[in-house]
């Protein structure tokens, strides 16, 4: 009993550094620092990235007027960068413990709300300015045993609705903005609170599904 009392005032002691590394997270994924300018601009995870050169004006290296499955393939290279620095930016964020801070401080509040516990919280962020690095970061829990399969379902849900939903909303529906008869803050708010019902609802039937599973069990 004696040894194993460390260990568990060790799994409940919150660690500063990783309260400190997981705001910085957030501020990364979250796409605040998006306009920025200077030093600023590497906290912001599509400034990460970076961009392709370009060959010709208003073209990269994929060119234009690809068709097909060779177009398909460059497509699929330009997606690359986006997973290997999100991967890598986990890997240090859970290095210095923001996935267990995202636990201890998150999952009170995620679990009530999307029922996923509070690691998923960087993915979530992640994943409302690039669908790409949500994936691969859900993935990447999934795959850790950080997230049960019905977790997975329900946080896919949440992603899979309006997927990418800063950057698509602000840059992909802006020539809308003229002839919108509301705020443009209007629809973004509805978009993104759909995202809640879609999870909610991927709940209700994971939790439907498993009591017909548990009667017919009987």
């Amino acid at each position: 009993m004696s040894e194993n009392k460390p260990d568990s005032q060790t799994k409940e002691k919150l660690s500063i550094v990783g309260v400190i590394m997981l705001i910085i997270a957030i501020l990364v994924f979250s796409g605040i620092f998006s306009d920025a300018e200077g030093p600023l601009q590497v906290v912001d995870f599509s400034n990460l990235q970076g961009a392709f050169g370009k060959i010709t004006e208003g073209s990269n290296f994929k060119g234009s007027g690809g068709t097909s499955a060779k177009e398909g393939f460059l497509f699929a290279l330009t997606l690359a960068p986006t997973v290997m620095v999100a991967m890598g930016l986990i890997q240090i964020f859970e290095n210095y413990g923001a996935l267990k801070a995202a636990e201890r401080l998150l999952t009170p509040i995620m679990k009530p709300i999307l029922g996923i516990p509070g690691q998923a919280s960087l993915a979530l962020v992640g994943s409302l300015s690039s669908s790409d690095a949500g994936s691969a970061m859900t993935r990447e829990l999934y795959d850790a045993g950080k997230l049960t399969e019905d977790e997975r379902d329900i946080f896919t849900a949440f992603q899979y609705s309006s997927s990418g939903i800063i950057v698509n909303y602000f840059s992909g529906a802006s020539p809308l903005f003229a002839v919108i008869t509301v705020g443009t803050g209007v629809p973004f708010v509805y978009l993104f609170v759909l995202k809640f019902v879609e999870a909610n609802l991927m709940r209700l039937i994971i939790k439907l599904q498993a009591k017909k599973a548990a009667k017919a069990a009987k």
